[in-house]
């Protein structure tokens, strides 16, 4: 299933509400993994260390993948991969081009989508009708 929210932008309050639902789902299902997939995490840093802390965000900027609270989380670019076996991916304002290879994962069984800008938004509603809003 693919969610999505309706808050776009490099914001805080889209980005938390995309995470927590990310977290839900793991939980639910439960696989207890989130697969974080970004283009580059350097684009992350401020939103990481605001919205979750800089505990975590120094943990998971050096080991690649942390524990939040009782669901580890991975980190996963363009250019990287990890040792998340099967879960929800959380995907922040990432391009369509990527949400594509994210769908195509078999090791992804879920997604949570937060779009870049409107346009982003509008473009995935279109592309995957089903997907829900939360």
């Amino acid at each position: 299933m693919i969610y999505h929210t309706n808050i776009t932008g490099p914001g805080k309050e889209g980005f938390l509400q995309g995470f927590i639902k990310a977290l839900e789902l793991a939980e639910q299902e439960g696989t207890n993994q989130v697969l974080f997939s970004v283009h580059t995490l350097s684009n992350f840093d401020e939103i990481i260390k605001d919205s979750l802390g800089d505990d975590f965000f120094k943990r998971f900027r050096r080991d690649r993948e942390s524990l939040y609270e009782g669901i580890t989380v991975y980190l996963e670019t363009a250019a990287t991969k990890s040792a998340f076996s099967q879960g929800v991916a959380f995907t922040p304002f990432i391009s369509t081009e990527r949400l594509a290879g994210i769908l195509a994962d078999v090791r992804v069984m879920d997604i949570v989508y937060v779009p870049w800008a409107l346009a982003d938004l509008s473009s995935h509603q279109q592309a995957h009708a089903g997907s829900l809003q939360f």
